[in-house]
């Protein structure tokens, strides 16, 4: 879509006889993604899924005023038009590699609350478009197992695991790194997984190429609050409180960034304390995975059960809930999955757990378990939408 334009050309000859001519031309304007996804707001459909998420209704306390200010704008439903070619070439029609091309499907999750450092040293919550691949890019285990030393001690801390390298090293930079790809697999297991399109490990998958890192936000902070094992049992306006909180395992909390394995990497990280002398632990880097509540919020419900209702619910299985319950929240959200993937989230109890989305309900597990794993990431603000209509068949071609 774009704006027409109507040119008017006048042209006079050698005896002063003027002529005048007119052509009408469509002209493609690009669209800042941010504000075009906020001017979908007031058409808001079944068809295309965006759906205000407002937490200044959000009955938790904890969650600081700041997240609350700006409403998030997200994409709900079994299948919202939230299509985006990312990491792709020019000219794609369908994901793959066809005839030179490389296409990648990703999906926007919507418009989101992060944390943005600022100039003065402080932080200030912003919005950004936060997209999640569409396909995996392999199982792997966010650390080794050890019987001993640091990586069994430090589990669950995303600053030292080697899911974290991978993601913003090898993946990133489209270059090789070690991973563990052995399920409950020992230090000694680790293998190097390599993003050039030819590692069966990594499920052939490609890293970023240089055009989609220009459109990456770096200047990010990702919220690795831990979670409690009542969170599960609560809603997911809670899980979302406890991942943007201040609670972590309590050797994580004490670790110097970067003290021992690795330092193959320069991390930055911001370390701050609350009022009741609570280490909020946050870490700057470019990709990571999505959070166990962006799975609740990709939710519209159903016929016999509302969207308001499955975000009440965390455990959408099992014995004591309604069967109804489960296929209206499960088969009407987008980010259920036909296996196991990882999420950002680690335990507050149990230095050797991570929230997971187990296929169709958040749940958690050791940090040994071979899972897919989906990046996600936050989109540069001067990113915009060339065109498309984010169907499967159109996905939104982005511009930086």
């Amino acid at each position: 879509k774009g704006n027409s334009y109507t040119i008017t050309v006048t042209v006079k000859d050698q005896a002063g006889n003027r002529s005048v001519g007119k052509v009408s031309k469509s002209v493609l304007i690009p669209k800042e993604l941010i504000q075009y996804i906020k001017n979908a707001v007031p058409t808001v459909t079944k068809d295309n899924g965006l759906y205000i998420v407002d937490h200044s209704n959000d009955s938790e306390t904890e969650l600081g005023s700041e997240w609350k200010v700006n409403p998030e704008l997200r994409y709900a439903g079994a299948s919202p038009n939230n299509y985006v070619w990312f990491n792709s070439d020019e000219g794609c029609t369908e994901e793959g590699d066809f005839d030179g091309k490389h296409c990648e499907l990703w999906r926007m999750i919507g418009l989101v609350n992060v944390l943005v450092p600022q100039e003065d040293g402080t932080s200030k919550v912003e919005q950004r478009v936060k997209i999640v691949k569409a396909s995996s890019i392999g199982k792997y285990t966010i650390n080794p197992w050890e019987e001993s030393g640091t990586r069994r001690f430090y589990a669950n801390d995303w600053t030292q695991a080697y899911l974290m390298q991978v993601l913003n090293i090898a993946y990133y930079n489209s270059t090789s790194n070690e991973c563990s790809v052995k399920d409950w697999g020992w230090s000694d297991d680790v293998e190097t997984c390599t993003f050039d399109g030819s590692d069966n490990k990594t499920n052939n998958s490609k890293g970023l190429n240089e055009t989609a890192r220009n459109m990456v936000d770096q200047n990010i902070i990702w919220n690795i609050g831990g979670l409690t094992g009542e969170a599960f049992n609560g809603t997911f306006m809670n899980l979302y409180q406890q991942e943007r909180g201040t609670n972590v395992y309590t050797v994580n909390s004490t670790r110097a960034m970067g003290d021992t394995f690795p330092r193959s990497y320069e991390w930055k990280k911001e370390t701050t304390r609350d009022k009741a002398g609570k280490l909020d632990q946050t870490i700057f880097h470019s990709i990571g995975v999505i959070y166990p509540s962006d799975f609740g919020y990709a939710t519209s419900g159903g016929l016999n059960v509302s969207r308001e209702s499955c975000l009440k619910i965390i455990y959408w299985r099992g014995a004591n809930k309604d069967s109804d319950n489960q296929s209206d929240c499960i088969n009407n959200d987008w980010l259920k999955s036909e296996s196991a993937y990882l999420t950002l989230s680690p335990s507050s109890e149990y230095k050797e757990e991570i929230a997971i989305i187990n296929k169709n309900y958040a749940s958690n597990t050791s940090v040994y378990n071979l899972l897919d794993t989906f990046p996600s990431l936050y989109l540069s603000t001067s990113v915009e939408v060339l065109r498309g209509t984010g169907e499967l068949l159109s996905p939104y071609i982005l511009n930086n």
